[in-house]
């Protein structure tokens, strides 16, 4: 007998995979306190800032700047959404991850965070599709127990005439269903962690510039509904109760025989399932950014970063009229994964002043390309072709990022924003192109939180727009919420489509 697949197993199949490092490089840095070129003599334009007291935060106005382990609106240097909603933005930071951005601070030597942590779920706009499937799956029990009682002595005209018109009604149903499924319901889990006290940043007199070292990465999966064809289709349309034999039960299924002899087995067809896709992305790279030229209090800062990628990709789907769902999915996720390396190279620039900065990143260059596992020999795959989602292989797409903030003078104020110019997949096949806003504040006591709030919005796949808020504690201690604006419903209670969280502790050592 058909053996019902479990949505909550397949979530926690992907629960498993969580657990992975985290994007963003330049957290560590902030904005020119005083906008001082970086080995000119001070002048009228731009006035030397006072010297700092060993382990002494710089000052603005006096006022103390920490140099905190986030930047304002964080875009993956892999072009993938932050699963951090924004990052923790604190006075003086640039926007977004821009390579020319550790330039911008004097500190001779910096670290990143001690942990930085984050998670997040996205679920499709199918309302209630689980409960949608436990009420098709009953149904589908109670017709499997009523063949299996007509298996002995053959029943009576209407009752047979019942049981066709139920077996009817239901195919039609589950079809439609499908059919829904199939474009809207899906679950996506991420996960990231930074690796501790990355990124690392210093200052170097030989290279006239500072160099940065970072590794981190993330992790993420999308199981969904695919069917090419419907996902019953047992061929009783049209049949009356007197073209009907008996009924059989043959290799655990039950099967109508008509009296021309035509075998109708009671079963799922060939072609409908569960697909999952996904994969860990991993980087460690080195950076390198200076000032490369300056008029009045401007600044042009330039940077580039050349990256070492680790990915394992995984892709597995299973059958739902598999007797074996759960072991088979299990089996899906051990065998079916490739493990490859690959080297990007990104460039950026950004212009500071004293009320703003504008800036440009052009993240992966050359494009590189890591394998999926072979799925040919995989009935699964052989039926859902369309379920092989990006192809044999996965890009990291080149993506063109513009940023601008502006700012009071001593950065207490900042609102920053940032726009991707083209679109990008992911691992899962998703498409992203983000366009961000932030704003926040800094109190002049160190114990009194840090708030900003923002709003961020995917031009490209789904379209959803994420709401987000935070707060940092003592400059130390960062914690990101945010909330998709489009909600759907599960076991009939709303629920937004997306959330994400961020925690990450750091501060400058």
């Amino acid at each position: 007998m058909y053996e019902r697949s479990n949505p909550p197993v397949v979530i926690a199949l992907l629960a498993v995979l969580l657990f992975g490092v985290s994007n963003g490089f330049g957290d560590v840095e902030s904005l020119p306190t005083d906008l001082e070129p970086e080995s000119e003599p001070a002048t009228a334009d731009a006035p030397e800032s006072p010297a700092l007291e060993d382990g002494a935060a710089e000052e603005v106005d006096g006022v103390p700047v920490e140099d905190p382990a986030h930047a304002g609106l964080r875009m993956s240097t892999m072009n993938m959404p932050s699963v951090a909603p924004f990052g923790a933005s604190q006075r003086g930071l640039p926007p977004i991850v821009n390579v020319a951005h550790p330039s911008l601070s004097d500190r001779g030597f910096r670290f990143g965070t001690l942990f930085d942590i984050g998670a997040g779920v996205e679920i499709g706009e199918a309302k209630d599709f689980d409960q949608r499937i436990d009420d098709i799956l009953d149904a589908f029990d109670r017709l499997e127990e009523q063949a299996e009682d007509f298996s002995g002595p053959r029943p009576s005209d209407p009752e047979i005439q019942a049981f066709l018109d139920d077996l009817n009604l239901f195919e039609n149903q589950a079809n439609d269903l499908v059919r829904d499924l199939t474009d809207d319901a899906y679950v996506k889990l991420t996960g990231s962690a930074s690796a501790p006290l990355v990124p690392i940043a210093f200052r170097s007199n030989l290279l006239r510039g500072v160099v940065g070292l970072y590794a981190d990465g993330i992790i993420e999966a999308r199981a969904a509904v695919e069917s090419v064809n419907d996902a019953f289709d047992i061929g009783l349309q049209g049949v009356a109760a007197n073209e009907v034999d008996r009924f059989e039960i043959i290799d655990d299924t039950p099967v109508v025989v008509l009296t021309d002899g035509t075998e109708r087995p009671i079963e799922p067809t060939d072609d409908a399932g569960v697909a999952v896709q996904g994969g860990y992305v991993g980087r460690i790279g080195a950076g390198y950014s200076r000032q490369v030229w300056s008029r009045g209090e401007g600044r042009l800062h330039a940077g580039t970063s050349f990256n070492i990628f680790r990915t394992t990709l995984v892709r597995g789907g299973v059958l739902l009229n598999d007797d074996e769902f759960e072991d088979t999915a299990r089996d899906e996720f051990e065998e079916n994964q490739e493990t490859s390396s690959g080297l990007g190279l990104d460039i950026g620039a950004t212009w500071v002043e004293r009320w703003y900065s504008l800036g440009a990143t052009l993240r992966n260059i050359n494009e590189p390309s890591f394998d999926y596992p072979d799925t040919s020999d995989s009935a699964f795959f052989t039926a859902n072709p369309q379920a092989r989602r990006n192809g044999s292989r996965w890009t990291i797409e080149r993506q063109l990022t513009l940023e601008g903030a502006v700012y009071t003078p001593s950065r207490r104020w900042m609102a920053t924003a940032a726009l991707d110019l083209n679109s990008a997949k992911d691992t899962t096949g998703d498409n992203y192109k983000w366009a961000a806003i932030l704003g926040s504040y800094e109190p002049r006591r160190g114990w009194v939180p840090s708030p900003r709030v923002g709003m961020k919005t995917n031009l490209a796949g789904e379209k959803l727009t994420y709401v987000a808020g935070g707060l940092t504690f003592f400059r130390a201690l960062h914690l990101d919420v945010a909330s998709t604006l489009d909600t759907t419903s599960i076991d009939g209670t709303s629920v937004p489509r997306g959330l994400q969280a961020n925690i990450a502790l750091g501060r400058r050592f």
